[in-house]
């Protein structure tokens, strides 16, 4: 699946993203992925699922060359 966020520069592009990585919290609503709401995970809950089940790769990546993009 392809899914591309398009919007103007402050239509909140980057803060969805920053939500569905489990980096930033939404005010209200759910937040739901794969059935599960993350809005309501605690901080062991996020941290499993920042490590398991999503991904990032930033603007300004500061990866290692030798290491495959998982060891990153």
């Amino acid at each position: 699946e392809l899914v591309i966020i398009l919007g103007a520069s402050g239509a909140g592009k980057s803060t969805i993203l920053n939500i569905l990585g489990g980096m930033d919290s939404n005010d209200e609503g759910d937040v739901l992925i794969d059935g599960q709401n993350i809005a309501h995970y605690n901080a062991y809950q996020l941290t499993d699922y920042r490590r398991n089940d999503v991904g990032f790769v930033f603007q300004f990546y500061n990866l290692v060359p030798n290491l495959t993009a998982l060891e990153n």
